[in-house]
């Protein structure tokens, strides 16, 4: 789904389950995930992680219809619009 110098993401999706790698390719953390809802979705926080930009990227993985990552000084914030609700 997303690759930088930082960090990439790989999505897939098979027999109604969704797995979400994240793979660290410099220095920094990764916090426990947690959900937000109105809408779905799935965040991810880096700290020490700085990323290019802010992309947002369209997802071909079912169950996620986007890919939202943004940074500020401290860290970097991943968020994936999920398709519909977890179970």
């Amino acid at each position: 789904l997303y690759r930088s110098k930082a960090f990439t993401v790989n999505a897939t999706s098979s027999d109604g389950t969704l797995a979400i790698e994240l793979k660290l390719t410099s220095k920094g953390t990764v916090t426990k995930p947690f959900l937000v809802d109105n809408p779905d979705r799935l965040v991810v926080d880096l700290p020490g992680v700085r990323s290019e930009g802010s992309p947002t990227k369209s997802s071909t993985v079912r169950g996620i219809g986007k890919l939202r990552i943004g940074s500020d000084s401290k860290r970097t914030r991943v968020v994936f619009d999920l398709s519909s609700p977890p179970d």
